[in-house]
């Protein structure tokens, strides 16, 4: 779909739910299927970031972390700084998952692995709830 005045009409909220100023009923299907659960907690994810002093590069430095405990540590503090708690645990259960954490109920290390390389996946975001709009071409390879 090629549209006019994309980037005025393309919003994406805080919730990280897209909408299309002047949408044709006929884009339904596409609007619902981009408003999938895991795009809008990821591109939400990202609003929440870029309310912080964070930037995808640390987010990047964080997973490439080879200690563990230190990876855990400075994950937990970036959601914390996101969400505006102080404790890990009232963050919401779906954004914990982003961090890997030593204890019985968190997801396994892999499981972690996958969640924040999505979320690196769609960096694009960070830009966009920060008011600089990347071409959606440079995805996250610039």
């Amino acid at each position: 779909m090629l549209m006019k005045d994309v980037v005025h009409r393309v919003q994406y909220d805080e919730n990280g739910i897209l909408s299309i100023v002047g949408g044709e009923s006929s884009w339904k299907k596409i609007i619902d299927e981009l408003n999938d659960k895991t795009l809008q907690e990821i591109r939400s994810i990202w609003y929440h970031i870029s309310r912080t002093t964070y930037r995808p590069e640390n987010i990047r430095a964080l997973y490439e972390e080879q200690d563990l405990l230190a990876r855990s540590r400075g994950l937990i503090e970036l959601f914390k700084q996101a969400y505006g708690k102080d404790n890990f645990k009232d963050i919401p259960q779906e954004v914990q998952r982003y961090a890997p954490l030593t204890r019985p109920d968190a997801p396994e290390e892999g499981e972690s692995n996958f969640y924040l390389s999505t979320l690196l996946a769609y960096d694009w975001f960070y830009d966009y709830y920060r008011g600089r709009k990347r071409p959606p071409s440079l995805g996250g390879m610039d």
